[in-house]
């Protein structure tokens, strides 16, 4: 891979690379050595041999931690190690995606800020994840959020300028509430989160959760033992105070309907994780 293809961003990134991180091929390519010389002193080989050390796969998590190499390193040893223990979660099928985009939509339309956001609307497809398909395909939603922070962490704009996510549960009925809660487990739900937040080549902005369903009180008991102090401040919990959207997002143009914005609520119109499924799953 060349220096320039490493840095051929997009337009309005590279501003903001530039200005945050200072990032220059000359500063990639000493980061991406320092790397490379760094990573056998701290992961074991057995290990490391699972591991895409690609210019392209190093550089994800290099931007992730803004080019703090140790930090780098820490994340890479938790990735690898996550991956060798669950194994099973890194198999979706297009099938999952598929059905898992009834309730979850990542935006095309990047926010004022240059960011991503992933909304989560269970009210709007829970209907899609009948009983006998959470039967036959046991683990599907902790399959599929794995696959979907994988890709976000592709994602110059995530690795860059970070991820929002949005989750209201807003109509969704004490019976819906428990479906839902079937779909994962409370040890699955909070190892997603240790994986987007410890291991993972993404930035993680903020994580508003909007009328949070009684199984979520388990879920944050167990994930706030996991998560460092910066983490959990970007964490919010907002009951029904939806004017909290206006303090992360100046414009909501980008959301649906439902949430103040001017999408449409079906979150599989206009789903970049359409895009996404497709590169995955090429016909």
């Amino acid at each position: 891979m060349s220096s320039e293809a490493i840095v051929d961003l997009p337009e309005d990134l590279k501003k903001l690379v530039f200005e945050e991180f200072g990032e220059t091929v000359e500063s990639i390519q000493s980061a991406l050595e320092s790397l490379r010389a760094k990573l056998p002193e701290a992961i074991p080989a057995g290990l490391l041999e699972k591991f895409d050390q690609t210019d392209e796969n190093l550089l994800r998590f290099l931007r992730g931690k803004k080019f703090r190499v140790e930090k780098t390193i820490d994340v890479i040893h938790n990735y690898i190690k996550f991956r060798d223990q669950h194994p099973d979660w890194f198999t979706v099928t297009k099938e999952e995606v598929e059905l898992f985009m009834n309730l979850i939509k990542v935006s095309p339309t990047l926010d004022t800020n240059l960011r991503r956001t992933v909304m989560i609307i269970p009210c709007a497809g829970l209907g899609h994840a009948s009983d006998e398909f959470l039967r036959e395909h046991p683990q599907a939603l902790t399959r599929f959020r794995m696959w979907l922070f994988d890709k976000l962490s592709w994602d110059p704009y995530a690795q860059l300028a970070g991820v929002v996510v949005v989750a209201s549960f807003q109509n969704l009925s004490f019976w819906d509430s428990r479906k839902l809660s079937g779909a994962s487990t409370i040890y699955e739900h909070v190892e997603s989160i240790r994986f987007a937040t410890k291991c993972s080549g993404f930035r993680l902005k903020a994580l508003l959760l909007f009328e949070e369903p009684f199984f979520f009180t388990f879920v944050w008991a167990g994930a706030s033992l996991i998560m460092s102090e910066k983490i959990k401040s970007r964490f919010r919990l907002c009951g029904r105070n939806y004017a909290e959207l206006t303090n992360h997002f100046p414009s909501l143009d980008h959301l649906p309907a439902c949430l103040g914005g001017t999408e449409s609520d079906d979150l599989r119109e206009n789903n970049w994780i359409a895009q996404a499924c497709a590169e995955s799953f090429p016909a």
